[in-house]
């Protein structure tokens, strides 16, 4: 989809996306699934030995960031309707983002830790109108909290910038593109909803666990994470990624930017990878196939 510029993703581009590759998607699942099961396991563990804090549970956000780049990895060549070898390019992803999303989960695993003691705070330290406005105030911040994250994280596997540029570019993007987070809120809501509603009137034990169990490993990391960069990766391309392309598009002589070793040596780097993948090289968003053509044509030359 990034190559046709422009264009519109609808509802349609989503399904069609997800169902064409639903095999594909499957297997990844279950493969994310599996370091989960066996960090969950331990955490269980531990939880049972008596060591049991906030501080202990969310480390499973740290533990499993280095995988959710694999995820994240998948659905984005999904989105961009890319051909996807299921365990290859998941763990590519892992691979090429792991620094990346570790980093970004420290930050979220202070944020979670912060407003896991502020909301325990205002239910038991404040009263009347002042509570009624913290909370308010808090639920605003959780929610530009949840949609840097989501640009923070797409935009990791969507383009090669330095950690500091993605923040940068996530936290502009918080209202160019929060259209398109309220639609994951909404559709988050939606599925959080439907998953309530089955297990109050399943009313047995057993009926909850699979409604709980059986989607986790069937399909619902990786939908999740496909319905997230279906909606934030539009305002990415729109934003960063197109504005890059048109303006490099002008470039009259692309080789003529090699003026030195350095700019070979660093263009020979940016050439291994995926060819579709954008990289940023002197003020420019451009694709790695377009990195090798520029050293094949330098070397003719």
């Amino acid at each position: 989809m990034s190559s046709k510029k422009n264009r519109k993703y609808t509802l349609v581009d989503f399904f069609s996306g997800y169902f064409e590759n639903i095999g594909s998607l499957t297997l990844v699942n279950l493969i994310f699934c599996l370091p989960l099961t066996i960090i969950l396991s331990i955490m269980f563990f531990l939880n049972n030995t008596g060591i049991n804090n906030i501080f202990v549970s969310f480390l499973l956000i740290p533990l499993m960031s280095p995988f959710s780049g694999g995820l994240f990895y998948i659905c984005k060549k999904t989105v961009r309707e890319e051909k996807i070898s299921p365990l290859r390019d998941f763990l590519y992803g892992i691979r090429l983002n792991a620094l990346y999303f570790f980093l970004d989960s420290v930050i979220v695993y202070v944020i979670v830790i912060g407003l896991y003691i502020s909301f325990s705070y205002y239910r038991t330290g404040l009263e009347g109108m002042i509570m009624i406005v913290s909370f308010i105030f808090s639920l605003i911040f959780l929610l530009f909290i949840i949609s840097f994250q989501n640009n923070i994280m797409t935009m990791i596997v969507s383009v090669k910038l330095n950690f500091g540029e993605i923040l940068k570019n996530s936290v502009l993007m918080v209202m160019g593109g929060f259209f398109y987070q309220i639609k994951n809120i909404l559709s988050f809501s939606l599925i959080a909803i439907i998953m309530y509603s089955v297990c109050v009137f399943a009313g047995n034990i057993f009926v909850i666990a699979v409604v709980l169990i059986i989607p986790i490993f069937l399909f619902l990391p990786v939908f999740s994470c496909y319905i997230i960069v279906f909606n934030t990766y539009q305002p990415i391309e729109k934003q960063v990624i197109i504005p890059y392309e048109n303006e490099y598009s002008k470039t009259s002589d692309p080789v003529s930017s090699i003026s030195s070793g350095e700019d070979l040596d660093e263009l020979e780097k940016l050439s291994k990878g995926d060819p579709d993948e954008f990289v940023f090289y002197k003020g420019k968003m451009i694709k790695r196939r377009t990195v090798r053509r520029i050293l094949e044509v330098h070397k003719n030359s």
